[in-house]
């Protein structure tokens, strides 16, 4: 819930939260220290070829996610293989009402498939926090997941580390004290204080 999380400081300041994630220890702890959020053990796939039911293989430690490409178990680190339930984002959309106020999706190596998607433009986040690898903000702006949110009319507005900040160029943002949801990790997250249109 706070270990290189991307939303506990919103969490901290009254936002309340949907999380998805693959790892089954990480949901125990958000149900813990989280107990009015929603949260959903599970790891999101492309919609491309989901189907109900489905699970897929994750390898990951009991405080974390394994670097991209970990497939079996490793004793050196502790890490673990097992079967996990699969969802889609276009399965998740019922848990929200879009417009969302902010979306952050680290989804191990396929956040950028997931963009592309019908759903996410339906979901239409007014904030979105990703992770996006390059040596530098001209090579990043090239991918082709920055090419898709210009399309969408998503503009860079920061960069964390190996996470970028989108915001869609047509809504103004704003602190306020109505609710909504948000996307977490691998998976998703919601809030008390958030982020919306003013009122006229």
């Amino acid at each position: 819930p706070f270990k290189w999380s991307n939303t506990a400081r919103l969490w901290l300041t009254g936002w309340n939260e949907v999380n998805i994630d693959a790892n089954r220890q990480s949901i125990a702890r958000f149900e813990r220290a989280r107990p009015s959020d929603r949260n959903i053990w599970a790891a999101v796939v492309p919609a491309a070829g989901w189907h109900e039911g489905q699970t897929v293989a994750f390898t990951g430690k009991q405080d974390g996610i394994d670097p991209v490409g970990a497939v079996q178990a490793d004793r050196e680190t502790g890490s673990v293989t097992s079967a996990v339930p699969a969802i889609s984002l276009d399965s998740l959309a019922g848990y929200f009402t879009a417009p969302l106020d902010f979306m952050n999706i680290d989804i191990e190596g396929i956040d950028e498939v997931v963009v592309s998607e019908d759903a996410f433009a339906r979901l239409s986040p007014h904030v979105l926090a990703i992770e996006q690898y390059g040596d530098d903000i001209a090579e990043i702006l090239e991918r082709p997941s920055s090419r898709k949110l210009a399309v969408l009319g998503y503009r860079m507005v920061g960069r964390c580390h190996v996470t970028s900040i989108y915001r869609r160029a047509d809504r103004i943002v704003v602190l306020s004290q109505q609710r909504g949801p948000i996307l977490h990790r691998q998976g998703c997250s919601g809030p008390s204080r958030s982020l919306h249109e003013p009122s006229t």
